[in-house]
């Protein structure tokens, strides 16, 4: 008798997601979830995997899948804007300060102290030796969390001290899915996102293809390729010229897809985009690049997750009850 495979986890997220703006509820709401229900139908979730309604001047979204919980909200939020950043220069001496306050940061959780370190992964700072042989600089990734300690991290990032660490025009940025090496953690990203520096935008792309191609570790995984007109291939030029032995971040919206590290100067206008996809993915991903803008700029607010167990697998159950809440807000 051939044993089934488990199935995967199963999400369940409670969302709300609302205009970044001041705006008319009558012109955005209901044709906002029609453009995010083709989405998500599009990025293959069924109908009956997810709800969404009209509440007030929000939008209630209700999610019960398999799909990464992080992907999900990117989609339900993404302008679609693809963009090519160069990451921070993070061995600056500035951000050794930086780097020195993550190490020793602290949270008080439910009337307790506890290190920052317990919910985000730091990567090594770049002032410390480098155990890699194929990069110059440190990675373009500072460190990592799991999802539902994303808004604790976020929480610590965006207080004043902290702000006033980093480098003029540097922004944090997280993947949009879990990390291609650590499962089930996100990484996050420092950008430099000064103005007219080397950006790369959406409305230069001319065409986007799925490929298959070794990553730097050898493995076959799908790609992006994108093809760039004489505008954004000139920049492509300047901006892999002046990041030899970096990475770059692609971002859709305010989130990371991937980081490709630069080995040369790119002159056809052509860059492939790694990322652990798999073709249904990288299919999606794609026509996310050309997909029409939403009606208005959206923020997003997690109320719950949980994780169920599935029926039918030998998986080992979250609990006896059947589900976990592994993150709520606090009301």
């Amino acid at each position: 008798m051939i044993q089934a495979q488990p199935e995967q986890p199963v999400y369940s997220l409670a969302l709300s997601v609302e205009a970044a703006e001041t705006v008319n509820n009558d012109r955005w709401i209901h044709p906002t979830i029609n453009q995010l229900k083709q989405r998500l139908d599009d990025y293959g979730m069924q109908w009956q995997q997810y709800d969404l309604k009209k509440s007030d001047d929000k939008i209630a979204v209700n999610i019960k899948a398999t799909q990464d919980p992080e992907v999900v909200k990117a989609i339900l939020t993404s302008t679609g804007v693809f963009k090519l950043l160069p990451v921070h220069k993070v061995d600056d001496p500035q951000l050794r300060t930086f780097y020195t306050a993550l190490e020793n940061a602290m949270l008080t959780l439910n009337g307790k102290s506890e290190k920052l370190s317990q919910y985000f992964q730091i990567n090594d700072p770049p002032y410390k030796d480098l155990k890699v042989d194929f990069r110059r600089y440190p990675p373009a990734v500072i460190g990592m969390a799991k999802g539902e300690n994303i808004p604790l991290v976020n929480q610590f990032l965006n207080t004043p001290k902290v702000q006033a660490m980093i480098p003029e025009n540097a922004q944090f940025v997280w993947g949009i899915k879990t990390s291609n090496i650590h499962v089930s953690m996100y990484d996050l990203y420092l950008i430099d996102d000064t103005p007219g520096e080397y950006l790369v935008g959406s409305e230069y792309i001319t065409k986007v293809e799925i490929i298959t191609k070794p990553n730097i570790y050898g493995v076959m995984t799908d790609a992006l390729a994108i093809a760039f007109d004489e505008v954004g291939t000139q920049q492509i030029r300047e901006v892999t010229q002046a990041n030899l032995d970096r990475e770059l971040v692609v971002l859709i919206g305010n989130k990371a897809l991937s980081a490709p590290l630069v080995t040369g100067v790119i002159e056809r206008g052509v860059i492939h985009i790694p990322g652990a996809f798999d073709r249904r993915e990288a299919a999606f991903f794609a026509k996310l690049f050309r997909t029409k803008p939403l009606p208005v700029q959206l923020k997003i607010t997690e109320h719950e997750r949980q994780v169920i167990k599935v029926p039918n697998s030998h998986l080992t159950p979250v609990n006896h009850k059947g589900a976990k809440t592994i993150w709520r807000q606090n009301q």
